[in-house]
């Protein structure tokens, strides 16, 4: 009853060791292990885990140099590690049973190293140069400032010969007319006035003189329009003073055929008419050339 107790128990222990052999078996990667007596030992595990992540990232960004060109640089470097090493040694001995169990030791090692470059070119060079150069004041400045002067000078110079030009052909516009208006002057005082004049009847002297006498009034008022638009004030006041002594003849003249009329002293009246006369005749006649220069006599010549 006893040995049947003992073959009971070993086969007990058999099975359970088939058992647990099995299953070590299949995690071990199919091995099997026959039934045996010997205590099992466990191999310690050692479990070693590196893990290792680096990211690389470079960005660099460069602009093209322009007026104002701007490169940026950013080195950015970070590194992380984090070694974990963790030795939990797990030793457990039975020293009364029938199965020992060994030294377990399990070894973690988790490397993390991160490394993140980041460089962005970010330096400012600003190139500024300016085309102008620095060109001496002896040379531009000189001609910059003659030039304009140049100018000045040249519109001044234009200026005063357009006036000369206007003045001169103002003269010489004036002095024609002038010369055409005294001309017909002359022939009225001159030529026709005289013979009327001449008459002692005051019948004869009513027909010729209402003509002449609307002539010089005539006169009389084309001189003061010379005078307004005189170039200067000699030709001015020459031409409002024949104008004037027109005026001055013509209430002369008619007081002299009125005396005739009435049969009074007409000849009483005559010296106030021939002095008009005589200053129309000397300021309408044109002033006579003057005479050549006398040329010094000169001495015999004795060889």
């Amino acid at each position: 009853m006893g040995s049947r107790s003992g073959r009971a128990a070993l086969a007990l222990v058999a099975a359970l060791s088939l058992a647990v052999a099995g299953c070590g078996g299949t995690e071990d990667g199919g091995g099997v292990a026959l039934p045996t007596a010997l205590p099992s030992i466990d191999l310690p595990e050692r479990t070693v885990t590196p893990e290792v992540t680096r990211t690389a990232q470079e960005e660099q960004t460069q602009e093209e140099q322009t007026e104002e060109p701007e490169e940026t640089r950013t080195t950015e470097t970070q590194k992380t590690e984090e070694p974990e090493e963790t030795t939990e040694p797990t030793r457990t001995r039975n020293t009364g049973g029938a199965v020992p169990t060994a030294t377990t030791v399990t070894r973690t090692q988790e490397a993390t190293a991160t490394e993140t470059p980041a460089a962005t070119t970010a330096a400012p060079v600003e190139e500024t140069q300016s085309a102008a150069a620095t060109v001496p004041v002896s040379g531009t400045d000189d001609a910059g400032g003659f030039w304009p002067w140049l100018l000045l000078f040249l519109l001044i110079g234009g200026v005063i010969a357009i006036v000369v030009i206007n003045r001169s052909r103002r003269v010489s516009v004036w002095d024609a007319e002038g010369g055409a208006l005294a001309a017909e002057t002359r022939g009225v005082v001159g030529v026709r006035l005289p013979p009327v004049l001449t008459i002692r009847s005051a019948a004869e002297r009513g027909l010729y003189w209402p003509p002449v006498r609307d002539d010089l009034r005539d006169l009389s008022a084309r001189w003061g329009l010379s005078a307004q638009d005189a170039p200067d004030g000699e030709r001015q006041a020459s031409a409002s003073q024949i104008a004037v002594l027109l005026r001055d003849l013509v209430p002369s003249i008619d007081a002299e055929n009125e005396a005739l009329a009435t049969g009074r002293e007409w000849q009483e009246l005559r010296p106030r008419v021939n002095a008009i006369l005589d200053r129309l005749s000397a300021m309408l006649d044109p002033p006579p050339p003057p005479p050549p220069p006398r040329q010094a006599p000169t001495e015999p010549y004795y060889a």
